[in-house]
């Protein structure tokens, strides 16, 4: 890997003229985010697969919301430590998945009253992800 090219996560969380500070609190956000995937996994999978007593149900249950935790705080230290062309570019990435996910969901809501399956929360997770990615994506290409 050529150190001196940005990486994928780079170009798609910060875009171009990230310091380094900027790269280092984007890397701890994300390792903290693969943490978060995984241990939303592996609950899942322990509480689908196991037969457990309700204390190890419940710490279970709760344990992505602890980590969860520490996402958030990396990305607010992320927003605090960098530049305002940056946060601008975040805060657009995160106001353009709100509202797609926002505006997904209200759809659906009509779509279920006209007869469609209820909704898998895992769809509008998702949408909204797609939508702040792409947010982010658009707003790095406008101010580069």
């Amino acid at each position: 890997m050529n150190p001196d090219k940005p990486s994928i996560w780079h170009t798609l969380g910060v875009g171009g003229g990230a310091t380094p500070t900027d790269l280092k609190n984007n890397k701890q956000l994300s390792l903290w985010s693969i943490a978060w995937a995984l241990t939303v996994v592996a609950a899942s999978a322990l509480l689908t697969e196991l037969d457990l007593a309700l204390p190890l149900q419940g710490l279970l249950v709760l344990s992505p919301s602890v980590v969860a935790v520490f996402v958030l705080r990396a990305y607010l230290k992320f927003l605090r430590m960098t530049d305002e062309m940056q946060r601008r570019i975040q805060i657009e990435g995160l106001a353009v998945g709100f509202g797609v996910g926002y505006a997904f969901a209200m759809a659906y809501l009509v779509a279920e009253a006209a007869g469609a399956p209820p909704l898998n929360l895992a769809v509008l997770l998702a949408v909204m992800t797609l939508g702040w990615a792409g947010g982010n994506f658009f707003a790095v290409k406008r101010y580069q």
